[in-house]
């Protein structure tokens, strides 16, 4: 059956049925969206007239009555800074330049209040010639969506400035690439943060024998094995230096995958100084073990060349045991030597400095530097610029030696040695190389060799006590740790470069002074005999007896004493005979200083010689050094003491 077949009052019937199905899936919809939150409106374009839902007018605080039903009642509370965005979005829509309206704005509540609402349409009905009739839609309360939003950009834009300014590299890494590095990283890493994001990854910045390990530990860390990781490892920079960073980072998930984020810290010039301070360490351990020894094993020397040089006064020189007393005695003075090396090596050996032009020092040692380098090592000396220092001259000369005997062991070939001193200046860009130094002019004393040459894990060691190694020579576990003592005590500072095949170059420097007029040499002091008592006070009994010998065979009277206290006792008892007063510094009951303080009592203007196997202990003679007292280091040789002894008593 077709319409035309129907009766007008069927055809109503029909109509009638078609609208109470529309109204009801019309409702149906409304109820569905006004119970899920969103408020429906209805905009009939022709009269201006609008539905609004009661959740749309809930939303904004009102009741159902309280709002009037046009379109204008709605457009009155949008914020005026999002009017004409929102006016924009629905003409455009209206003119079917967009399929769908939408719109973000604020508008104002019943209370004043603003809220955030997201504003959806679409043109239902069109008339004539395409002519909008009706548009519906939807209003849904974003503000807490807003305002998660924009709590997440303040706390990103506080992120993003706290890792800009931060003193650490932050970064963040998925997939072998940096989504994220902030200025600091790149500072580290001497690359600009575009390098980093679009050319570089990880294994680029590695040092090559680090990266196995820390790519171990990386995939744990993404697998979920290790929460967080730190490790310590070396990268290599932009500008090919090679620094060490220490890491911290831990899984996290970025964008939908597994990611790290992480920190990083430019530890260089802290692991310098931590192994500066571990060095100063051993050297303090060291020296407090060699301040020991030192102290018996010079009383031993007095005593041998004491003796020796006694003995070979008495017999004649052409006697043939006269020979085997100077070899005695050469021998006692290589182990001298040794004793100065150690006390060095601890930095208690005092020095004596005077400025003085580097090159006498330097010529001084030649002689015995050429005995050394036997064999096919040529030797060579260069002064390019003769620079005066503060130096002790003896010392110097041990350094040098020292190093020659280096050179000698890791050149059983032959080879070159060579020393040169050119005026150098140390300045920020060394200090921030090598992690040291103090801004002047300086002496630069380069020794060099043509030796094996040492790997880096050697050369880091060189330095160190008792160290051997096949690369740095096998003369002595003291050589060069003693070199590195003797040039902090003249305030220096050393540095070696080597490669293995390449030989090994050692840079010292030294402060330079401005140079003085010279000074004519002082006349040789002659031994002299005397008449005075003198007050001998030594525990040591080989030396005691030796040094009463000594001063006996010279014409003096000797008073011993095997103590502090004997000393006080028998200087107390004649304190008018006594003119000079020998101590040794450390004595049992009473050291040196305290025997000095009472007899000063006693007799305020009493001449003091001390005498030490123990340099440390001129620390304790620090308040004494400043009075008129005299200081002798052991091992003693009578001829010096005895010139000594007879300048201290004719002191007026």
């Amino acid at each position: 059956m077709n319409y035309q077949d129907k009766t007008k009052e069927e055809l109503i019937q029909e109509l009638n049925k078609l609208r109470e199905i529309a109204e009801k899936s019309e409702e149906r919809w409304r109820f569905a969206l006004e119970e899920s939150g969103q408020g429906v409106w209805d905009w009939n374009i022709q009269t201006n007239e609008v539905f609004f839902s009661r959740s749309c007018k809930e939303m904004l605080g009102f009741e159902d009555h309280e709002m009037e039903n046009y379109l204008d009642a709605w457009h009155r509370r949008i914020h005026a800074d999002d009017l004409r965005q929102v006016l924009n979005e629905l003409e455009r829509h209206v003119k079917g330049e967009t399929s769908i309206y939408q719109a973000e704005y604020r508008i104002r509540c019943k209370d004043g209040s603003y809220k955030w609402i997201s504003g959806r349409g679409k043109i239902m009905t069109r008339g004539e010639k395409g002519k909008p009739v009706r548009m519906v839609g939807v209003h849904i309360d974003i503000t807490d969506h807003v305002r998660r939003e924009e709590a997440l950009r303040e706390s990103e834009n506080k992120f993003r400035a706290l890792a800009e300014k931060s003193d650490v590299g932050i970064f963040l890494l998925q997939e072998r690439s940096f989504c994220y590095i902030n200025q600091k990283f790149a500072d580290i890493h001497e690359y600009k943060i575009e390098e980093i994001l679009y050319d570089k990854k990880p294994k680029d910045f590695i040092h090559p024998e680090d990266l196995p390990d820390l790519k171990a530990k990386t995939l744990k860390t993404l697998s979920g094995d290790i929460d967080a990781f730190h490790h310590e490892f070396r990268i290599i920079t932009g500008t090919g230096m090679v620094k060490t960073v220490e890491v911290y980072y831990s899984g996290t998930i970025y964008e939908g995958k597994p990611a790290l984020i992480g920190t990083v810290l430019d530890v260089t010039q802290r692991r310098i100084l931590e192994n500066r301070y571990l060095q100063a360490q051993k050297m303090e351990v060291i020296g407090l073990l060699t301040g020991g020894i030192a102290h018996d094993y010079n009383n031993i020397l007095t005593s041998i060349i004491g003796y020796a040089t006694l003995l070979k006064m008495r017999i004649p020189e052409k006697d043939k045991n006269s020979i085997h007393i100077t070899h005695i005695l050469e021998s006692a003075e290589k182990a001298a030597d040794l004793t100065r090396s150690l006390l060095s090596l601890s930095r208690r050996q005092p020095l004596q400095l005077q400025k003085q032009k580097i090159s006498k020092s330097i010529r001084e040692s030649e002689k015995l530097i050429k005995s050394l380098l036997v064999g096919k090592i040529k030797f060579e000396v260069a002064i390019h610029d003769d620079i005066t220092v503060m130096a002790d001259t003896t010392q110097i000369n041990v350094m040098l030696i020292n190093l020659a005997k280096n050179a000698r062991e890791v050149m059983p070939k032959g080879g070159r040695f060579r020393i040169e001193v050119r005026a150098a200046e140390i300045d920020a860009k060394f200090i921030q190389e090598y992690g040291y130094g103090k801004d002047g002019k300086y002496a630069e004393i380069t020794i060099s060799d043509s030796g094996v040459g040492m790997d880096k894990d050697t050369l880091v060691k060189i330095f160190q006590p008792f160290y051997l190694a096949k690369t740095v020579g096998v003369a002595s576990g003291l050589t060069l740790s003693t070199v590195y003592a003797i040039v902090k005590q003249h305030h220096g500072y050393i540095n070696a470069d080597s490669e293995p095949g390449k030989g090994t170059t050692f840079r010292i420097y030294l402060p330079s002074q401005e140079p003085s007029a010279d000074k004519p040499k002082e006349p040789v002091s002659e031994v002299k005999a005397g008449k005075e008592t003198i007050l001998l006070a030594e525990d040591y009994d080989e030396v005691r007896f030796l040094l009463k010998e000594v001063l006996e065979n010279s014409g003096y009277q000797v008073v011993d004493a095997a103590n502090g206290e004997e000393a006080i006792q028998k200087f107390a008892e004649m304190p008018d005979e006594i003119d000079l007063a020998v101590l040794d510094v450390m004595m049992p009951k009473k050291n040196g200083k305290e025997v000095f303080d009472a007899i000063r009592v006693i007799k305020p203007d009493i001449k003091v010689l001390f005498a030490s196997g123990y340099t440390g202990d001129v620390a304790l003679l620090e308040d004494i050094q400043k009075s008129d007292a005299a200081f002798l280091p052991k091992p003693l040789k009578p001829e010096t003491f005895l010139i000594k002894v007879r300048e201290m008593l004719d002191r007026t």
